[in-house]
């Protein structure tokens, strides 16, 4: 019937019907509308989005939309990585959360922990390729601008993201790299941490820091603490296989065969 009617409109006023439209208040009601039904739509991909990045129940790995949209407005186009430092505290990362949402930015949250330290190889090593996949299955549709933003030790999760990249265009011949690059705009590392040196004789396994380590890790009382608060006791329990691990991650930082754009905050 409205429609109807605007057609009448402009017959009269011999003017065309798009013009009325644009004045009407019905064109308010289509364009709402279909940005519901849009927004809908959207919000589907983001659940699917979630739920293949979430890939723990501890969520380590949490896809935070921005809350920040107005109702008319278009949907977020950037999604930024944010790779957490070793072990960072749930109310300070919310801090980088917010800047981020702020700025009207979704944010796909990845919490280090010490088992990522330990034991990159049950850790890291298998949630960065689920992640690679699912930005390519989903974040690629939902946003034309990913970065990523490295605090730390969080460094290491975006260099197992681009090794698993490389890997599957290199290994598996797959195209996922080349579609997903066009969309992959940079990377900030802010302070990365050098763990192979941590993790090497030249730290943790010196001839004089190991035993004082081991002797200060006798004590029960310290001991209870480390494993309450950080889920391992230290990092000596680190292989030879770990140290490694994180060498190759280094080189990724190093030659970033992705070529993307950087900013880095202190070596």
């Amino acid at each position: 019937m409205a429609t109807t009617m605007l057609m009448m409109t402009a017959i009269k006023a011999r003017q065309p019907l798009f013009l009325l439209l644009k004045r009407s208040p019905f064109s308010t009601f289509l364009i709402s509308r279909n940005f519901g039904q849009e927004t809908s739509h959207r919000e589907k991909k983001l659940a699917a989005f979630g739920s293949a990045v979430n890939t723990l129940t501890s969520k380590h790995i949490e896809l935070l939309p921005s809350p920040r949209q107005d109702s008319m407005s278009k949907a977020n186009s950037t999604l930024v990585v944010l790779c957490g430092w070793l072990a960072a505290a749930e109310k300070n990362l919310a801090k980088y959360v917010t800047f981020w949402h702020r700025r009207h930015v979704d944010v796909l949250k990845v919490s280090t922990r010490w088992m990522d330290l330990i034991a990159p190889q049950l850790t890291m090593a298998i949630g960065a390729p689920k992640v690679a996949t699912a930005l390519h299955a989903h974040a690629r549709a939902l946003y034309p601008n990913i970065l990523f933003h490295t605090l730390s030790s969080g460094g290491y999760f975006y260099a197992s993201v681009v090794h698993a990249l490389v890997e599957e265009e290199k290994i598996m011949k797959s195209k996922i790299t080349a579609e997903l690059r066009p969309h992959l705009k940079g990377f900030i590392f802010d302070s990365l941490a050098d763990w192979p040196w941590v993790l090497s004789h030249r730290a943790a396994l010196h001839e004089v820091v190991h035993p004082a380590l081991l002797e200060l890790l006798s004590v029960d009382a310290i001991k209870d603490l480390l494993l309450a608060r950080f889920d391992c006791p230290a990092l000596l329990r680190c292989s030879p296989r770990t140290v490694d691990f994180f060498y190759k991650r280094n080189a990724v930082i190093k030659e970033n065969p992705l070529r993307l754009p950087g900013k880095t905050f202190w070596f």
